[in-house]
């Protein structure tokens, strides 16, 4: 198994609780756990999640390597791992009892959207479900994109679930935290690989890791390490995640609406 993920999906606090409630939602909602797809399904761990409850997972994504690297790490003998373009190419199943497209749409250029959500539509069975997630931003612009798929996404479908995370207050503690444990995980590998030039060259975008890390006392790299350590630590907690996010609602809910999750069916 190869343990590569970039942006730490698996243990990062607010994807596995943001996957454990999607999950749990779409178990509560009466539909057969046959056959799903899961579009854009990047490092795959989600993919595997929901293939605890469906006989069948088809997950797909338009990047080789990380349909490649999803084949290496995985081997659930129900989770189908294909690199396709979802918009060109054939799909396997055509009578889904389940479609999720988490975070992807903005991937996808706005003249395919229209074709996106109908070749969604007709690969549903009747009383199928279609889970779709996105991100809101602050500016204009993605506010009215915003505005733009759902009103593509209601062609096709009727919304009877909306849930809303107010992830804004934490996103601003999670993304630096992220950040620098990737820094010095990669400064780490450049020191294995190129012992000879690693401390001459620049090879992190942070330049504080980079000056510690290449220090010759050994007391400014046990603080790096250290300071490594309460950084996963943070972002593992479930309880930061859920007070953060908790307040955000609580006291600026406009402000800090960050994320969308929306539960549709079919139009008949």
């Amino acid at each position: 198994m190869t343990d590569y993920d970039e942006w730490r999906v698996v243990k990062r606090a607010s994807q596995k609780i943001r996957y454990e409630t999607i999950i749990k939602m779409i178990n509560k909602i009466a539909i057969s756990k046959d056959c799903a797809l899961d579009i854009g399904c990047g490092n795959g761990y989600f993919a595997t999640k929901i293939g605890q409850y469906f006989k069948k997972i088809i997950a797909i994504d338009i990047d080789s390597t990380k349909i490649q690297r999803c084949k290496q790490r995985f081997n659930n003998e129900n989770v189908l791992f294909f690199k396709q373009d979802f918009i060109t190419d054939e799909i396997e199943c055509n009578q889904l009892d389940l479609i999720t497209a988490l975070e992807m749409i903005f991937y996808l250029p706005q003249e395919y959207w229209d074709s996106f959500f109908s070749k969604c539509k007709k690969l549903l069975k009747p009383n199928g479900l279609f889970v779709f997630s996105m991100n809101i931003l602050t500016s204009d612009g993605d506010k009215n994109r915003y505005k733009k798929v759902i009103e593509e996404i209601k062609k096709d479908f009727n919304v009877f679930k909306v849930c809303k995370i107010h992830r804004k207050v934490y996103y601003k503690i999670e993304m630096p935290l992220l950040y620098f444990i990737n820094s010095v995980e990669y400064i780490e590998k450049v020191k294995l690989f190129y012992s000879n030039d690693w401390k001459s060259k620049s090879y992190s975008n942070n330049c504080v890791v980079d000056r510690l890390l290449k220090s010759d006392f050994f007391f400014q790299k046990v603080i790096v390490i250290f300071l490594k350590l309460v950084a996963e630590f943070l972002l593992r907690s479930k309880l930061l995640y859920r007070l953060l996010t908790f307040f955000s609602s609580l006291f600026a809910p406009k402000k800090t609406f960050s994320q969308i999750v929306l539960y549709c069916k079919p139009k008949l």
